[in-house]
């Protein structure tokens, strides 16, 4: 390889297994996981926001329960 311990630098871009600028390969990468990263941040407040809907609408139900329940337990109350 080297001859006489002359080195030469090699200033060329350094490729990956495809033959791709490791750089590029590297950008690609970190895009990759910097897209991937949003969608699970997004699929996350998507269903914290299912399970805050889910609460309200239990706390709904169980509020309409109570009304039914009061107003079977004196229907004198009911103004119709």
């Amino acid at each position: 390889m080297f001859s006489g311990g002359d080195v030469t630098a090699y200033n060329g871009p350094i490729t990956g297994e495809n033959g791709d600028d490791v750089d590029n390969q590297s950008a690609r990468t970190c895009a990759d996981l910097t897209s991937l990263e949003t969608l699970f941040v997004n699929i996350q407040g998507l269903l914290n926001m299912a399970v805050e809907r889910s609460r309200d609408r239990e706390q709904q139900i169980s509020y309409e329960k109570g009304v039914v329940c009061f107003y079977s337990a004196y229907p004198s109350m009911l103004h119709l």
